[in-house]
This record gives structure tokens, C-alpha cells and sequence, in this order.
């Protein structure tokens, strides 16, 4: 309540008396009202004599300042995850003879953030990754989950039983600032890229880790502040009856962040949980965890369980969850509050309904949280393999993505899959609110129409993205609305084409795109690369057509914005085309002649990311922004000359990449 009284001011002033014209005072009531359905709010008018009121009401207080929010849409402000529109004048006159409530179609509605790449928020001042916050809390989100992975925000167990230090950013790997002017410009750091403040003591491993612990404990209370619950995950990465490692880690997590609502235990995130194993070992990994009868299971069959690749010790390792969890449950979180959840982060759909049904069936009285794939249309298509029903769903969090962090430097549209997600879950709770949602992001100023349509969607319910578009244009004047439409379907379909075809085309971490040897230089496909390209190009004609009549300059802004990204879109797609190239060498036996040629493939590359860099370069509206430039720097780049010298016998330019991390992201997966 006290935060949406500092939001009023700031929008409004200090003088809630407002007079506009002749319409006489106007006042703002703001009140609870527990009679009111769960999460829902409502605003409105009334007059009395030349007095007119506007009641701010709320079920609770963080449904009331989701009604502050609604009344200052409602007067001219716009929110967006990149931050509020200010109109030239905010008109409260708009309010007379409104009325109306809302209750969400989705409880509890936000983000989860993996914090874990440079362009996501953990890269932030702590100023303006508040602030990031604050304009989730806009967007009348009222939920945020903060994923870490070991050893970037909790120190990780080590074999011999101490505790490593936390502050590992970016699994590890060090993203240097070159020396030059260009990037002297453009990035704030001013040698190593993290957390502005940080950077003086990127070196001194134990300060860089307290250090790394108070942001985020301040971006914590932050999110608490402006009404977000807060959940905080990590996955245990460990399928023996053994559960004191885990516990302990959970221990360590809670005492470094005591002020979160919740904890979740997700299961370990990976390509390939290993080759199948036989009845003997599945019964010595699994009884021990589930009891004797588990081979007996009428959905783990043991056809199942012995003929997958791995899924015995997937079912492992939420086994070990389970028990760790009710190893914590009530000796630890409950006394202070706190919820514990079971997560299944599980991209083979295949084996999600035997992995929801262990949960179900070992750890019944607890909450549970379902990220089903890469991607928001891939995640839509997965969850209905998880079967389930609508009191599943009263217990779920159901995690989609804004963007896929397969595609980070190339322009994404997570709509239509977000569309199909709360659909899906809307025909299953018929016309009870959905339970819970959370979205994936990593870039901000990019995704930002995603967002928009993200938390429209989870308050009115699902919606058709032409409709959406239609007004969105109109909200920033753009008058070519059809041209709108039709770019963003087919950025969608761009995106969708992207993930399926050209698994990993944009994923920001070194290590994956191959340490030795040509790496994914060497295995995607020319002809896919080609048409993906092609597909952003109609985009990029289509969106060209809508900065023809634009009438307000926030609209310009926003297509500029499009633009820019989109031409820095086809610029990676092309300059990866020429990378490709190499591919007509046999790595393991080449001729002076070929490694010369190889050489000179890899400058033309290395020349045309550059031109990337440089577009992209163009229009960095916020720090993630700066984050994906570096990034970009330190993967495709350095991997071109990496190749270039192993291959080419080029000397390097740049630090080659690095041949360790802390830790490493597995590459995504990919269904088609």
C-alpha cells in the first residue's frame, strides 16, 4: 500500500487534489476489501456535489496497487517491461463513469529469471535493476522466480565437503571489455563485464561473492516491496538416497536469502539423462528412494523405465527432490514461512507424465512447478503430455518463455505460443482462474510487446494476437496497422522456423558452440540458415511499410527500435552463412592451401558479425543491451577465432576462449 501511494506521486504528484478544468476536486480512495474474490481489483467513479472520487479497492493490498496501475492506464500512462509511457497529459476526466473490476484470469503471474546471462538483470546496477522490478510490478505481475545455478548466487558443496564460493557470473566464463574505442562506448565496464559496482573487485574471489549475495538480496526486497511473492530455485543435480548435500544446500540458500515466500527444488536440467539401464541398477538406483514397488508402477512400467534413454535416473533425481524436500519441509520452511515446491524441468515429452505422476503420487501434499520445453510454442505443445488435470493445475506453476535463450541475438516473438499455453490451461480449468504462470527472459528492451501480451493475457485471459496487435498499433499511432500485423506474425513464424530448424543459432555461450574442432560452424545447415534469413527478411518488409504514418513519437520509437533489430537480424543470419562455409574442409585433414582458405572464410565471418555488433550497437535503450553486445563479442566471434587459429594458423587477436568454466549450460534441446 505504501509503494502504490509512492506511485501515485510520481505519476500524479503530491496533490491528489487534482482540478482539472471545471470538472471540480478530485479525490483517490484506496481500501482492501476481503470480500472480494482472490487477486482482484477494481476502480471506480463517482461523484459527489463538485467532489469527484475514484476508488482505488483491492482484495488485498497487492490487488490494490494492480488497481493503481488499472486507474493510471485508464487517465493516459502506459506500462511497459522497458517502463512507462508518460503521455503529454494524464487525464483523470477519462475516468468519469468508469467502473469496473477484474480478476485475473492468472493467480499468480510473472517472470522467472535464470540470472545467469549477461544481458539478463544480473548484469544490472542494482538501481536499475530495481527499477526493472518496479515496471514488472506495472505490468500488474504479482510473481518473480529467481533460478540460479551453481556457484553464480549460492556457493556450490563442493567433493570435500566445503563450500565454494558464490559471484561465479555467467557459469564462469569472463567476458573481458577489448580495448578500443567502439567498445569503450558502448559498455560501462571498464576491463571485465558484470555488475557495475562489482567490477573493482572482479578479482578478489570472496568479496566478489558477498557482493554478489547483497544485490540480489537487495533486488530481493525490492520485489517483495512492489508486491511480487518471490520464489528462489536451484536443482539438486543428484539422484542417490543421500539427500544431506542437497539439504545442506538448501540451508545455505535460505540463510543468504531469508526474506523469500518460496523454495523450489527443480530437477536437473540436461540433453541426455544417460543410456538405459538395466532392471538390476534401476531397482539399486530406484527402491531406495520410491520403495520396492516402484518397478510395479502402472505409468513407470518397466518397459518405460528400462527402454528410455535415461528416464530411471531422471525419476531418480526427482526422488531425491522428494526426499529432500520432506528432509526441509518441516524443520526448516515451514517454521519461517516459507513454501517448498517440487519442479520438473523436463524438455522430453515423452517423460513428463511419468515424472508429474512421481509427484503426484510420493509427495502429494506440496506444490509443484512444470517448465515442459524450450520456448513458449514448443512449451504449449509439451504440456499436455504432463496430463494434467484441473486440481493439478490448482497446484502447478506452469513456466513459458518470452524468448528462448537458444535465439538470443536475433529478434524473437513468443506470442503465439504464450496464446496457445493459456488456452490450453483455460480449457482445463473451465471458469476458474488459472493457478500460476511464470515466463523466461533474458533481454528486455527486445522483448517487450512479448511482455505486454504476456500480462494482458494472464489478467483478461487468452487473446488473438491479431486483435492484440491491431491495438497495440493504435496505442503508439501506428498507422499502417496491417503492416504491424502482418511483421509480427511473421517474426513468430521466423522464430518458430529458427528454433526448429536451426537449434541453438543464437545461444550465448561459448563452451557449446565448440571448444575445438569447427563446433557448430560445422554442423548447421547452410540451406536452413538461408531460409530463416529469408523469413526475417518479409518481416523486415513488412515492418518498413509501418514507418510510413506514424503519429506519435513513441511509435516511432518502437518500429525504430524493430527496425533496428531486425536489420542486425539478417546481418547475424548472413555473416553466419559465410561462417558456414567451412564446412566443404575435412577438419581432420586439410592442405596448406584449404587452412588459407579457412582463414579467409573466418575473416569474412568474423567481419560481417562485427557489422552486427555495430548495428546492434546503434540502439541499446538498456544494460541488457550492452550485455548481448558482449556476449556476442565473446561466442561467435571468439569462436570464428578460435577456428581461424587452430585451423588457419592465424595468431589470436583476442584471449582465446576459455577452456574451463565454473560451470556449464548443456545446449537446449530441440524437437521438432
Amino acid at each position: 500500500m505504501d509503494f502504490a501511494r509512492e506511485e501515485l506521486e510520481l505519476f500524479l504528484g503530491k496533490d491528489y487534489q487534482l482540478k482539472p478544468g471545471n470538472e471540480g476536486s478530485w479525490q483517490l480512495l484506496l481500501e482492501t476489501d476481503a470480500r472480494m474474490s482472490e487477486g482482484s481489483f477494481s476502480v471506480e467513479h463517482t461523484k459527489t456535489g463538485n467532489r469527484n472520487i475514484i476508488t482505488l479497492r483491492g482484495s488485498n493490498d497487492v490487488a490494490v496497487l494492480h488497481a493503481v496501475y488499472t486507474f493510471l492506464e485508464k487517465a493516459g500512462v502506459r506500462f511497459e517491461i522497458t517502463g512507462p509511457v508518460i503521455p503529454d497529459k494524464i487525464d483523470v476526466t477519462a475516468l468519469i463513469g468508469y467502473k469496473e473490476t477484474i480478476l485475473p484470469k492468472v493467480k499468480q503471474r510473472g517472470i522467472r529469471q535464470h540470472i545467469n546471462f549477461p544481458m539478463d538483470v544480473s548484469s544490472y546496477p542494482i538501481d536499475e535493476a530495481k527499477e526493472y522490478i518496479r515496471n514488472l510490478a506495472r505490468l500488474r505481475f504479482n510473481f518473480i522466480t529467481y533460478h540460479s545455478y551453481p556457484s553464480q548466487w549460492y556457493g556450490e558443496l563442493k567433493k570435500d565437503g566445503q563450500r565454494g564460493q558464490p559471484g561465479y557470473f555467467f557459469y564462469g566464463q569472463r567476458h573481458d571489455i577489448p580495448d578500443t574505442e567502439f567498445f569503450r562506448e558502448k559498455i560501462r565496464n571498464k576491463k571485465t563485464y558484470c555488475i557495475p559496482a562489482i567490477e573493482p573487485y572482479f578479482d578478489d574471489l570472496e568479496v566478489r561473492g558477498k557482493m554478489a549475495v547483497e544485490w540480489l538480496q537487495q533486488l530481493i526486497n525490492e520485489s517483495k516491496r512492489v508486491g511480487l511473492t518471490v520464489r528462489f530455485s536451484f536443482e539438486s543435480r543428484n539422484n542417490s538416497p543421500d539427500v544431506q548435500p542437497t539439504v545442506s544446500t538448501a540451508k545455505h540458500i535460505l540463510s543468504l536469502y531469508p526474506r523469500i515466500d518460496e523454495l523450489e527444488l527443480i530437477t536437473s536440467e540436461t540433453l541426455d539423462y544417460g543410456q538405459p539401464i538395466k532392471e538390476d541398477a534401476a531397482k539399486e538406483l530406484l527402491e531406495p528412494l520410491f520403495g520396492k514397488d516402484i518397478m510395479k508402477d502402472p505409468v513407470l512400467t518397466e518397459q518405460f523405465l528400462l527402454g528410455h534413454s535415461g528416464v530411471a535416473r531422471l525419476s531418480a533425481n526427482i526422488g531425491h527432490n522428494i526426499k529432500a524436500l520432506q528432509a526441509i519441509n518441516d524443520s526448516l520452511l515451514k517454521p519461517k514461512g516459507i513454501k517448498g515446491c517440487l519442479g520438473l524441468y523436463i524438455v522430453v515429452p515423452e517423460y513428463l507424465e511419468s515424472s508429474y505422476h512421481l509427484l503426484k503420487t510420493y509427495a502429494p501434499d506440496v506444490n509443484y512447478a512444470v517448465l515442459p520445453a524450450h520456448g513458449a510454442r514448443r512449451s504449449s505443445l509439451h504440456i499436455p503430455f504432463a496430463k494434467m488435470t484441473k486440481e493439478d493445475w490448482g497446484k502447478t506453476m506452469v513456466y513459458s518463455w518470452l524468448e528462448f535463450d537458444g535465439l538470443m541475438y536475433i529478434q524473437q516473438n513468443g506470442i503465439g505460443g504464450i496464446r496457445n499455453m493459456i488456452e490450453y490451461g483455460e480449457n482445463v480449468n473451465g471458469l476458474q482462474p488459472i493457478q500460476s504462470m511464470c515466463f523466461n527472459h533474458w533481454r528486455t528492451a527486445e522483448n517487450r510487446i512479448t511482455a505486454r501480451y504476456a500480462a494482458e493475457a494472464t489478467l483478461f485471459g487468452s487473446q488473438d494476437e491479431t486483435a492484440f496487435y491491431t491495438r497495440y498499433a493504435q496505442t503508439y499511432g501506428i498507422g499502417n496497422t496491417q503492416a504491424f500485423i502482418n511483421a509480427m506474425q511473421q517474426i513468430d513464424k521466423a522464430d518458430w522456423y529458427a528454433t526448429t530448424d536451426l537449434p541453438n543459432v543464437g545461444f550465448c555461450y561459448a563452451g557449446v558452440w565448440g571448444r575445438t574442432g569447427f563446433g557448430y560452424f560445422g554442423r548447421m545447415k547452410p540451406a536452413n540458415l538461408k531460409q530463416g534469413r529469408e523469413l526475417y527478411g518479409q518481416a523486415y518488409e513488412y515492418l518498413k511499410q509501418c514507418a510510413m504514418n506514424i503519429s506519435k513519437p513513441s511509435g516511432k520509437e518502437l518500429i525504430a527500435f524493430l527496425d533496428n533489430r531486425l536489420r542486425a537480424t539478417l546481418v547475424y543470419f548472413k555473416a553466419y552463412e559465410k561462417g558456414v562455409k567451412i564446412q566443404q574442409f575435412d577438419e581432420n585433414n586439410l592442405t596448406p592451401e584449404q587452412r588459407k582458405a579457412i582463414a579467409g572464410i573466418c575473416n569474412e565471418s568474423i567481419l560481417g558479425f562485427e557489422q552486427y555488433l555495430h548495428i546492434h550497437a546503434e540502439m541499446m535503450p538498456d544494460r541488457g543491451c550492452e550485455g548481448t553486445l558482449i556476449s556476442a563479442y565473446h561466442t561467435p566471434v571468439a569462436v570464428l577465432k578460435r577456428i581461424r587459429f587452430e585451423f588457419g594458423d592465424v595468431p589470436y587477436d583476442a584471449p582465446p576462449v576459455s577452456e574451463k568454466s565454473v560451470d556449464a549450460p548443456p545446449a537446449p534441446i530441440i524437437f521438432k
